[in-house]
């Protein structure tokens, strides 16, 4: 077990608390909330004055790890009733850890405001985490900001027309392009480049298959850059389309519109980060040419 948590605090964790009920030291999402309320979404942790976020699931998505939460299977599960009334809206609280990132960055751009960027900033995107939202025109963005999702249209149809849908080839109800794509991928990977790289070492377990080495690893990242991941995949006959209002932030105005209870958050998972870092004993040797900045760098997103 002590082998399988240093692998998971290697790549930056998801949550504070883990699946194994283990508080990690820093976590990518700290902090989540639907409709304002934390509780539904994640729970109590020592240390921090508000519920802790546990909701998202690791999964592959375009050769990388990423993490997913299906909104309706979580209200779903925990038997909850929405009303027409309340505000409904996702929110969550990332943190780059840019700060024990290693890469040739300028570290004037780790700093806490400047790392509330714009969607998109152009020579930046390698440092931004991204959203992708699975509707039926699929929308990805990138940093950190609020967005609003309007007009929203479920599609359906009668089983008739999915049959007469299937035959002409117009849209198909059997896979999704996250499943198809992570799929495809995986088989790929294991066929041409006959490794695992060590971040999805926890994802894709094998005992027949070793991590990657340097050269190995080149060949993953060349099967990043070409494969198609299943772009030729019709789209699926139901699902959601919407318009998708984004409003951009920097570091001024995030703050601006940061709550107390948010700034109280914020408050504790730093304090959280620098205690656990206060533990280690030894020297840290980095490779020349690698700047590592002892700046946070936490963004905020909304939904």
């Amino acid at each position: 077990m002590f082998i399988i948590d240093v692998m998971e605090m290697s790549v930056h964790p998801v949550h504070i608390i883990n699946e194994r009920r283990k508080i990690q030291p820093t976590a990518f999402i700290p902090f989540c909330s639907f409709g304002g309320n934390m509780d539904i979404m994640g729970q109590k942790a020592e240390g921090f004055s508000m519920p802790v976020c546990t909701a998202f699931k690791p999964s592959i998505f375009r050769g990388k790890k990423c993490y997913f939460l299906d909104i309706n299977e979580k209200i779903s599960s925990q038997n909850i009733k929405l009303s027409s009334s309340s505000s409904h809206g996702l929110t969550f609280l990332v943190d780059n850890n840019l700060e024990r990132h290693f890469g040739s960055v300028d570290s004037k751009e780790m700093d806490f405001l400047t790392n509330f960027q714009s969607f998109g900033k152009a020579g930046q995107e390698a440092q931004e985490f991204a959203i992708y939202l699975d509707t039926l025109e699929p929308f990805e963005l990138h940093g950190g900001g609020e967005l609003a999702m309007t007009d929203i249209q479920e599609i359906k149809g009668t089983s008739a027309y999915y049959d007469y849908a299937e035959k002409q080839q117009l849209c198909q109800n059997a896979d999704t392009l996250l499943n198809c794509s992570a799929r495809e991928f995986t088989k790929d990977l294991l066929e041409e480049c006959q490794c695992i790289p060590f971040e999805l070492l926890q994802l894709l377990k094998s005992k027949d298959v070793n991590m990657c080495t340097p050269v190995q690893r080149s060949c993953y990242l060349n099967l990043i850059k070409n494969h198609s991941f299943c772009s030729d995949l019709r789209k699926r006959c139901t699902g959601f389309y919407t318009d998708i209002r984004v409003t951009q932030y920097n570091g001024d105005s995030v703050l601006s519109k940061t709550s107390r209870e948010a700034k109280s958050m914020i408050h504790d998972y730093e304090k959280h980060k620098g205690s656990m870092m206060a533990n280690f004993h030894g020297t840290i040797v980095h490779p020349n040419g690698l700047i590592v900045s002892d700046k946070p760098a936490i963004r905020g997103r909304r939904f």
